[in-house]
């Protein structure tokens, strides 16, 4: 092989491996998503050990759009969907996010107490929030933040 050829056949490689490590490179790649319920509400602290206080930068973007004094964290976690796949994530009890995982986006369905209240689709970008929102009783509300990771 001479010099030229070598040099050729060294910048295709080059440009394969750059496409191939981007972000995103594969349509086909598994939906990696963070998921959280979050319940809003005017009351201080729950006695459940296990609910905890929002970050201070989810708590001021939701305060940013919300009426509500508090956010609380109820369920905190993170999936992976295949490609044209679908997974169901049960937040709570009353709480289920269906999440469809298509070539650059995925559909979110949102159920509360086995009932759809809301479908979504939604671009992949890594770090881009979708917040599904719904009422709850005693003026409080709860939130899906759903969340692609890389």
């Amino acid at each position: 092989m001479n010099l030229n050829n070598m040099k050729r056949t060294l910048a295709w490689l080059t440009i394969c491996i750059v496409a191939l490590s981007a972000p995103g490179a594969f349509a086909g790649d598994n939906l990696k998503l963070h998921a959280k319920l979050i319940w809003g509400c005017d009351d201080d602290m729950p006695t459940d050990p296990g609910i905890k206080p929002v970050s201070p930068e989810v708590a001021t973007q939701l305060k940013g759009i919300f009426k509500w004094k508090h956010y609380y964290v109820v369920t905190n976690m993170t999936a992976k969907i295949p490609d044209k796949g679908a997974q169901k994530l049960v937040l709570s009890k009353k709480c289920t996010v269906e999440v469809k995982n298509d070539a650059h986006t995925y559909k979110a369905k949102l159920f509360g107490e086995g009932k759809l209240l809301k479908e979504v689709d939604q671009k992949k970008v890594a770090g881009e929030n979708l917040v599904l929102a719904g009422g709850d009783k005693n003026a409080t509300a709860w939130f899906v933040i759903l969340t692609p990771q890389e």
